[in-house]
């Protein structure tokens, strides 16, 4: 046990290039003189990190030397100077006092400056803008590291930072000690025979060879590209912005590390296996006991991007060999897929009366009780052998990790079984491990589940979360505890009986009854939770169930929220990042119906929290807009949900990986395939009475499919048969021959927006003679629909839906389709910004404008002043004397001119005089003559008569944004002084610095700033914004 302050890597030494280059040439020549044969990849690769820690470490020392002489230095010669001073009174001595003086207070006041700067770096590129920062400040709470007080085994409490550490070392040692399954020696042949009662599939030959190919140095950076920098490092120290900033020295020794794990010719070292655990409060839970902590397991780098490489390769195939029933962490598959199932089920339960129930399972720590014997065995029983299981069991290979209570770092201990914290591959090995109990529960023939169209459905998961859709709970329940507990056995789990939560849809007195007697499990009334949601026995209760209860708990946050001191945009972002995910996701979930009135109510809430309740200053449509139109991106709740609902019918639509769901609904909607349903006009037929959800996703689809531009009349996918207007193939059992050739659709006729001959379908389908007739029929209903809407191609939404896979963003594409139809009008304050400056723009000028201010710098206090000063959001006095008659209309800055929108930002005498030396001094910085010109200094515009490179625009958006902001600071005032601009240009150049150090983007930084830098950086400025 000890202080958990260990050693780590400083991103700030990257400030110095002399440094990294250093360090690039020190590690290049390490790996040279120690990559001889015979020597271990392992033991070089950990001894590369002891040599560069030692050599930081050096460097630091040698920096910490360096001040402390120069302090002593700089001491002497103050009382030097101070003495002589008092005896002559020489004013040419007092100026070298005050000058030593300030060295002195500079060089004292470093570390703390650095640790301000470092401070303001993270609210400059994170305030008021969708991060940690603002999630943490809208809970209105900050994370407690440290652990005030626990209680022992015996009762007592203790403060003690050794007691308590010794708690977690033993709760967590305790945890993952490897007695989780059943001991003994028959242990193996148990797991052999609870794999080989169910036929699990298997990764073929060729994927399990392309899983076990030897890593690529492409594929090692593609991962480290992708890392973020602002994560917390391991036990050993080494950040990411290390692997980011030597990325070129240490990809290829990383590769031929990772390529030995590959082939089991070695193993992660203990340290490189070691892990540090964070201990968080859960909410609501009692502070004083081990089991209330959230356990965040921090892995080093190198380690995570082996992981990583290994999670990208299998998660290509896992689809494959994951039943759909399982949506949690295989790729192409979301939880709203499972709610919806359980929607319909519900349904079919109400429909036929049939006894039947919902069970929740409630697993204890499903994830750290995993049996590592039972994982491989349960790996190889889906194909992964050889090298491949090598390459996993690698990070397996004798665990530790250490507890960190805030401040005291706990002994090691080992880890013995569990799915590793932290790592990415853990959630696929996971899905993978409890695959076997999934496919039991399906195939066993007494645990019995819905039935509709001769099919069942049991049961469907997201990651450990279990829900089960059953009847004939007598001989079900029985069977079920048996197979979990067999499951249990072999590979760990455990079921919490007592947590785990019935909801009682159609079931018997007696049932119900003897469920209660012999069954430990939790009865919810009048509704269950489930992944996010709440289901209820009836269709019709489920509005109140959930957005009964989401919309009063978001009004109430906005209320709260309103005592916050945000930002304009820090507002905005709270919606985007906090209550918005909340409605979409019910809105994704829920395929319901929605009372407008309360969207409405709650928009107008939003609508006020973001003008902190005062009068908006920008008008409605421009606040609702995107910002790529201009505006100011605030959701509009009701397109929102139409866009969510759409994304999910579409769903209907794909050819292959259709959630399971849409198989269950067309059960209950009889033999018309569902995809036909939403290309024919305004067709909901009576059979689809048994799918609510369905039913009315069709309903909400007819009202609004043209007026919001997502499928206008005419569409190439309408079907060829069970269509109202081919009464012909109205049911379509004389066109057998075209449904085999995969001709059901419209524009499966049409070529080059004509139809087809039959002279085409001769050639390239093969017509038969016996289905010419037909193919005139077919014909002659595809003219009639060219000649209702000629030239009509397939819209945005309808080309997703041809796609065969299910892609990603379309809820995103469709808002913004909704909204651009909802709210067409171009921003209002073009024209006037035109009128204002006296010529009009052409082609997509404004939509560069309004891109490059959308994006002049990372933070967002400057990119919000940028989009004020654009939107007009400031009120100048000809404005405010209309608002309030009387008041004068002249220049608030006393120079009787009338005071426009131009006025305030540009022509005024004493305003005209600071761009006036701007544009002097970009002109010096770059070489190259710029004259002031508003449309560069106001709205970002790359400057008509200079050919600069975009580095240079940038810098010039850069400047003149940091003026606007100092004119807005003095908006009612004088004019701001020129140190207040250059304070504010300096500031701006510091913590961009620093974050790019951060985001390892120093490249970009220098090419932004260097020209100013090399013009008008004095070494006492450059000391003070530079120091690391």
């Amino acid at each position: 046990m000890g202080s958990a302050g260990g050693w780590r890597f400083n991103a700030s030494l990257f400030l110095d290039p002399g440094v990294k280059e250093n360090m690039n040439l020190d590690l290049k020549a390490f790996f040279e003189r120690n990559f001889t044969p015979g020597m271990a990849t392992t033991t070089v690769w950990e001894a590369h990190k002891a040599f560069m820690r030692g050599k930081l470490i050096a460097i630091a020392s040698r920096r910490k030397r360096e001040r402390a002489a120069e302090t002593v230095s700089l001491t002497a010669r103050v009382g030097d100077l101070e003495r002589e001073h008092k005896r002559t009174g020489d004013a040419t001595l007092l100026r070298e006092l005050l000058e030593a003086r300030g060295n002195l207070n500079l060089l004292l006041s470093r570390q703390v400056q650095a640790a301000l700067q470092w401070t303001g770096r993270k609210f400059f590129e994170k305030s008021n803008k969708p991060d940690t920062l603002l999630a943490r400040r809208l809970k209105q709470q900050t994370r407690e590291r440290t652990v005030r007080a626990v209680r022992l085994s015996s009762g007592e409490m203790t403060s003690d930072p050794r007691d308590i550490s010794g708690a977690f070392y033993s709760y967590y040692a305790s945890l993952y000690n490897g007695t989780t399954a059943t001991p003994g020696p028959a242990r193996e042949t148990h797991i052999r025979e609870f794999l080989s009662r169910t036929n699990l599939p298997s990764f073929s030959p060729q994927q399990c060879r392309d899983m076990a190919a030897p890593i690529s140095a492409e594929e090692v950076a593609e991962v480290i590209k992708h890392l973020h920098s602002s994560k917390s490092p391991g036990p050993d120290g080494f950040s990411v912005p290390y692997y980011k900033g030597l990325s070129p020295v240490l990809l290829q020794p990383l590769t031929r590390l990772f390529n030995t794990y590959m082939k089991g010719r070695e193993v992660p070292s203990s340290d490189m296996l070691l892990a540090r655990i964070v201990v968080i409060p859960k909410p609501g839970k009692d502070p004083a006991v081990c089991p209330s902590y959230r356990p965040i397991s921090l892995i080093n780098v190198d380690l995570k991007i082996y992981a990583k490489i290994l999670a990208n390769r299998l998660g290509r195939y896992i689809a494959e060999i994951v039943h759909p029933d399982q949506v949690g962490f295989v790729p192409g598959r979301e939880a709203p897929d499972n709610i919806r199932r359980a929607l319909n089920l519900i349904q079919v339960a109400t429909t036929t009366g049939r006894s039947s129930f919902l069970l929740s399972l409630d697993a204890e720590k499903a994830f750290d009780r995993v049996d590592w014997n039972y994982l491989w065995a349960a790996l190889t029983s889906f194909g992964i052998q050889g090298d491949l299981l090598k390459a996993i069991q690698a990070l397996y290979a004798g665990p530790r990790a250490q507890v960190d209570t805030g401040g005291f770092l706990s002994a090691p201990f080992s880890i013995l079984n569990g799915t590793r914290q932290g790592c990415p591959l853990s959630p696929l090995l996971f899905a993978l491990s409890i695959e076997p109990l999934a496919a039991c529960i399906r195939e066993h023939p007494d645990v019995r589940g819905m039935e509709v169209g001769g099919k069942q459905y049991k049961l469907s998961l997201f990651a450990d979360d279990v829900l089960l859709s059953l009847t004939s709970p007598i001989t079900t329940l029985p069977n079920l505890l048996k197979a979990l507990k067999d499951y249990g056995r072999v590979s760990g789990y455990k079921l919490n009986a007592d947590k785990s939560e019935v909801l009682d849809l159609t079931l018997a007195e007696e049932e119900r009854a003897v469920m209660r007697d012999r069954f430990p499990f939790r009865w919810c009334h009048p509704s269950m939770g489930s992944l996010g949601t709440q289901l209820t026995p009836t269709w019709g209760q489920l509005y109140k169930a959930n957005y009964g209860v989401l919309l009063p708990t978001l009004h109430a946050m906005l209320a709260a929220w309103s005592q916050l001191h945000l930002s304009l945009f820090g507002r905005i972002y709270a919606i985007k990042m906090t209550l918005l995910p909340k409605l979409l996701y019910l809105f994704r979930t829920l395929s319901i119906p929605i009372c407008r009135a309360d969207l409405t109510f709650l928009q107008s809430a939003i609508h006020s929290f973001i003008w902190g309740g005062r009068r908006g200053r920008l008008p409605k449509s421009l606040m609702f807009q995107s910002k790529r139109r201009g505006g100011m991106g605030v959701p509009h709740l009701y397109s929102y949900y139409k866009a969510a609902q759409f994304a999910m019918l579409s769903m209907i639509n794909l050819r292959s990986g259709a959630p399971l769901w849409t198989n269950l609904e067309q059960d209950m909607g009889g033999p018309q395939p569902l995809r036909t349903l939403q290309w024919t006009q305004k067709a909901t037929p009576r059979t689809l009475h048994n799918s609510p959800t369905l039913q009315h996703s069709l309903r909400l689809w007819n009202l609004c499919r043209e007026g919001d531009g997502l499928s206008p009349p005419g569409s190439g996918l309408q079907p060829l048969f069970y269509n109202p207007r081919f009464p012909e193939g109205n049911p379509p059992g004389a066109f057998g021959w075209w449904i085999r050739a995969d001709i059901t659709e419209v524009r499966d006729l049409i070529l080059q927006g004509r139809p087809v001959t039959l002279g085409y379908l001769r050639e390239s389908r093969a017509l038969p003679p016996s289905e010419t007739f037909r193919a005139v029929q077919l014909l002659y209903f595809v003219r009639s629909i060219l000649r209702e809407t000629p030239d009509r191609r397939l819209t945005l939404y309808e080309t997703y839906c041809r796609q065969k896979h299910r892609g990603r963003g379309l809820i995103s594409s469709l808002y913004t389709l909704i909204l651009e139809t909802t709210f067409p009008q171009d921003a209002s304050y073009i024209t006037r910004w035109e009128d204002d400056l006296g010529s009009s723009l052409e082609g997509n000028e404004w939509a560069d404008i309004i891109d490059r201010t959308s994006r002049v710098t990372i933070c967002t206090a400057v990119r919000e002043n940028c989009y004020k000063v654009m939107a007009r959001w400031y009120i100048h006095p000809q404005r405010l004397a209309k608002m309030y008659p009387g008041t004068p209309s002249t220049c608030f800055r006393g120079c009787d001119e009338e005071g426009t929108y131009r006025h305030a930002w540009w022509d005024c005498g004493m305003v005209s005089t600071i761009w006036t030396e701007v544009f002097g001094d970009l002109s010096r910085a770059l070489g190259t003559p710029l004259s002031p010109n508003p449309w560069v200094a106001l709205l970002n515009r790359p400057h008509p008569e200079a050919r600069l490179t975009r580095g240079e625009h940038s810098l010039v958006s850069r400047v003149c944004a940091a003026v606007r902001i100092c004119l807005a600071r003095t908006w009612k005032g004088p004019p701001p002084p020129r140190q207040l601009i250059e304070a504010k240009i300096w500031h701006m150049i510091t913590m961009e610095r620093l974050t790019a150090v951060v985001l390892d983007r120093m490249a970009h930084f220098e090419a932004v700033w260097a020209p100013w830098l090399a013009t008008f950086a004095s070494p006492a400025s450059a000391r003070i914004a530079f120091s690391g």
